[in-house]
């Protein structure tokens, strides 16, 4: 093989790039060979490359002594507490209060503030049901329609927040805490 420059392994004679540190053949070392010129070289090559040697360790390797000193076990690992997860109250019962029922009595009969009193919210249902009391006379001027629109998009907001919240995050909300949205 005939190179420009080269170094060769002193292990298995394998002819390397003059820049490699260590022998792509065996893994040995060639920090000390010349850089070999452009002139052929004949050698021998192994014909089973050397094998490297692996030290076996009979304890866990420790830290360098500089580490140690400031090396902690991890107590636990960390992990995010979870601001939406909502979980079922001991005295709950699953017919209690249903969504589904609610997403109902908002959609039809949200106006008259069926579903506030439906979930125990009457503040909700009492400020809904005035405000058809007071959009009906005004009705006659236009802006009472206006007043009906708002009304309407509140409730069918509420009636796709019921029906797509879990049974739990549901009775949570709306039935403990009597949120609006």
């Amino acid at each position: 093989m005939t190179q420009p420059f080269y170094k060769i392994c002193p292990t298995c004679n394998t002819q390397t790039h003059p820049d490699v540190m260590f022998c792509t053949n065996c893994g040995g070392s060639l920090q000390g060979s010349p850089v070999h010129g452009a002139q052929t070289v004949a050698y021998q090559q192994n014909p089973t490359p050397a094998q490297p040697t692996y030290q076996q360790y009979s304890q866990p390797v420790q830290p360098p002594p500089m580490y140690q000193a400031n090396y902690q076990q991890p107590i636990a690992p960390y992990q995010q507490p979870n601001q939406y997860q909502y979980q079922v109250p001991q005295g709950y019962v699953a017919g209690d209060k249903n969504k589904v029922v609610a997403a109902l009595f908002a959609f039809f009969g949200g106006p008259l503030g069926l579903h506030g009193f439906y979930l125990g919210n009457h503040q909700m249902g009492l400020i809904l049901l005035l405000s058809n009391v007071v959009f009906l006379p005004l009705t006659c001027i236009f802006i009472g329609i206006f007043g009906y629109a708002l009304v309407g998009l509140v409730c069918l907001a509420q009636t796709v927040l019921y029906l797509v919240a879990s049974d739990a995050e549901f009775y949570q909300k709306y039935v403990i805490e009597k949120r609006w949205f």
